[in-house]
């Protein structure tokens, strides 16, 4: 009827749902936006020796005036200046205050003394410079130094102990230069000829190695998050080095170790590290002494790549108890290695061995004293007695893993029409490739579930949301019209 206005619950109900969908959207970004924003502090603070009746405004000025064994403790603030130690001291932050090196050196260091404290502080803007070795703390031969619960940020080298003994780097969070390349970036923990170090804890991102560790002895590393850096974990001619439990993820490789002796890595979790053309979990080369028990491996180009190791004769290298799962390559191994390898899950990998060189060399993919062999998905067999062993022995051996082996860029064809077809007529035509892996006591179950206890991010998490919540109300919308 004309002059008879139409309802305009249908535009109402377009209006709400679009204001809706701009407030999920505002709401989930958030972090997204909050991310790497520091709050603005006013200019300088206070800062007290414990026992003193005096106000300082300069951390340094504190320190100069701070007897061998005093605590020196600092408000919130910025505090725009470069800090020498060399008397045995704690400085104790309140409130995170911020010491900004400005773009120039190193913040604060640590030369020659022992028995030092550095907690809750905030450090940024160091120098870039190789040469001077710029950094957030540099500990110089000194002892009993202990870095607990800082944050550095903006920093070219985090933390540098250099011929120091029994320094203790506990839950800081650590991170370089973001816009920097990860090759342009230096390391969160550079560890050079120092004894007993202990890494605990801590939290890195955007560094080039999470730790490198180069002619050090006696070592702790456990409990650590890494991510976007080079290697997560880097020894180079370390001796006596345990690590245990870290979570390493998006990195070139977890853990590089190398040239190393003694050395054993448990219950760590390495996810996901797909870096550049190499992305493997634990590269191991020329290191005798070696125990990889417990770790979860998935989700990497290469789960495990072991080379010329041990590297002496007489020492041993032990693969055991790990989930290497859902990788490309599952272990890559030489026949110049001899490793023994057994209670280890190999659980959907694309491929679960490939072999460097010919022959099998010394490497041992079962325990004959235990008569146990390894978990393999893609194997396929019975246990007709019980005992958890399946009756058929796994052997490893494929022409056409050989010819990717030979010529890696034919891996771009894998699962392609012609690599179906190839797998077809592999079994029709008689060929005889190399044997890679003989396991004489497969397991029927794996010994270990896979479990990854991966931390929650929620930047991760609302970027997620963001781009799933509004196009699932757009449909139940529509379906509803």
């Amino acid at each position: 009827m004309r002059g008879v206005k139409r309802p305009m619950n249908g535009k109402i109900s377009k209006i709400k749902l679009f204001i809706f969908i701009m407030f999920i959207m505002l709401w989930v970004s958030i972090p997204l936006r909050l991310e790497g924003v520091t709050a603005t502090l006013e200019e300088g603070g206070h800062v007290y020796i414990k026992g003193l009746d005096r106000v300082f405004t300069s951390i340094s000025e504190a320190i100069n005036a701070a007897k061998p064994g005093d605590t020196i403790y600092v408000d919130s603030g910025v505090y725009r200046e470069h800090i020498v130690i060399d008397k045995p001291l704690a400085i104790i932050g309140r409130g995170y205050p911020v010491i900004d090196g400005g773009g120039r050196g190193t913040i604060i260091f640590i030369n020659r003394t022992n028995n030092i404290v550095i907690k809750g502080l905030k450090l940024i803007n160091s120098g870039t410079s190789y040469g001077t070795e710029d950094c957030g703390i540099k500990i110089k031969n000194s002892s009993d130094v202990f870095i607990i619960g800082n944050i550095l940020d903006r920093v070219f080298f985090g933390i540098l102990p250099k011929d120091s003994t029994n320094v203790w780097i506990v839950n800081n969070t650590i991170s370089s230069i973001p816009e920097f390349s990860v090759t342009e970036r230096q390391h969160g923990i550079y560890a050079w000829y120092t004894r007993r170090l202990y890494v605990v804890g801590n939290k890195f991102f955007l560094v080039k190695d999470g730790t490198y560790s180069d002619h050090v002895d006696m070592a702790y590393i456990a409990g650590n998050y890494i991510s976007d850096g080079r290697y997560g974990i880097h020894l180079m001619y370390c001796n006596n080095v345990t690590i245990n439990g870290n979570y390493i993820t998006n990195t070139i490789a977890g853990m590089a170790l190398m040239y190393s002796y003694n050395v054993t890595s448990v219950n760590n979790e390495i996810i996901l590290n797909r870096g550049g053309w190499i992305g493997e979990g634990i590269f191991l080369v020329e290191t005798d002494d070696v125990l990889i028990e417990n770790n979860t491996i998935v989700g990497n180009i290469i789960g495990i790549n072991i080379r010329y190791t041990p590297y002496r004769p007489g020492y041993f290298s032990i693969v055991r108890r790990n989930i290497i799962a859902f990788n490309y390559v599952g272990i890559t191994i030489d026949a110049e290695s001899a490793t023994e390898l057994y209670l280890n899950s190999f659980i959907e990998n694309i491929r679960d061995v490939s072999l460097i060189g010919f022959g099998m060399g010394d490497n041992k993919w079962f325990n004959e004293e235990l008569k146990v062999g390894n978990f393999w998905s893609s194997h396929i067999g019975y246990d007709d007695d019980g005992d958890g062993i399946v009756d058929k022995p796994f052997i490893s051996q494929d022409i056409l893993e050989d010819l990717m082996d030979g010529y890696s860029s034919l891996r771009i064809f894998l699962y392609s029409p012609s690599y179906l077809m190839l797998e077809v007529m592999k079994k029709a035509v008689a060929v005889n490739p190399r044997v890679k892996a003989v396991d004489l006591y497969p397991l029927v179950r794996p010994p270990r579930q896979l479990t990854v206890n991966r931390p929650l991010n929620f930047t991760n998490w609302a970027f997620s949301a963001t781009l799933t919540l509004p196009p699932i109300l757009l449909i139940l919308y529509f379906r509803r019209r």
